[in-house]
């Protein structure tokens, strides 16, 4: 056996002890794990009175236990999935607050001083904020203004590039005089993810999980669109398709 086989053999070797280490810590314990259910309803006032929409996401979050002896370059992980908040507006049209990228941060934000009293400033040790809140129950409350996903609307329902943001402070300046945001409130909640509210809204999103509203495979700073060249069916809605 040749000394470069024998080196290749031993990069095989050291990778698949790395995998089967990796593999054990996540199953036996070096990971605290949680996950709940949050509702997040988006009200909006409009001539013709308010209208509101909401959408239950799945979130998971898990940490390394102290001391964990994991070679795992990351801390932490997690993900989420569910559909966007699809608001029905008068005329046929529609506000889509997206999918949040960093989901848990809209809990945290929410339910932060409910949890740890009226008098904190901060989240210290988000585990140990988790463990806490899922001891509650009831928790409700607005999310911080700062961690508000995206609100989008499109100018042609049918015409997926015809995407384009609103403002959430004005939404008059989209949708004309007499809309405005009232509220955007969470709550932790039983109920599962449901889908169809964003499939009856766009029927042709599926057709966007392999590429961009723009038809683009990847996102590049050199698209005309920048909006719907940064969004897939992802943004949307996920999970369903598991």
């Amino acid at each position: 056996m040749t000394r470069n086989v024998l080196i290749i053999l031993g990069i095989v070797l050291v990778a698949g002890g790395v995998w089967v280490y990796s593999a054990y810590v996540g199953l036996f314990g070096d990971w605290e794990s949680f996950s709940w259910n949050q509702k997040l309803t988006v009200t909006v006032e409009t001539p013709e009175g308010e209208r509101s929409g909401s959408a239950v996401s799945h979130i998971e979050a898990r940490f390394l236990k102290p001391g964990s002896k994991s070679i795992s370059a990351a801390s932490s992980g997690g993900r989420s999935y569910g559909e966007a908040v699809v608001v029905a507006l008068p005329d046929d049209r529609y506000l889509f607050v997206l999918r949040a990228k960093n989901a848990d941060t809209l809990t945290q934000g929410a339910f932060y001083k409910q949890v740890l009293g009226a008098d904190a400033e901060r989240i210290g040790n988000v585990a140990d904020y988790y463990r806490r809140m899922l001891r509650r129950s009831g928790l409700s409350g607005p999310i911080q203004r700062d961690t508000y996903p995206r609100f989008v609307t499109f100018d042609d329902i049918s015409d997926p590039t015809s995407v384009k943001l609103v403002d959430p402070d004005d939404l008059a300046a989209t949708f004309g005089p007499g809309y405005a945001l009232k509220s955007v409130v969470l709550e932790l909640t039983g109920e599962s993810p449901r889908y169809g509210k964003v499939e009856e809204a766009l029927p042709w999103i599926d057709e966007y999980y392999g590429t961009k509203l723009d038809g683009r495979q990847l996102e590049t700073i050199d698209a005309p669109n920048r909006l719907a060249n940064s969004l897939s069916a992802g943004a949307f809605k996920a999970g369903d398709r598991r």
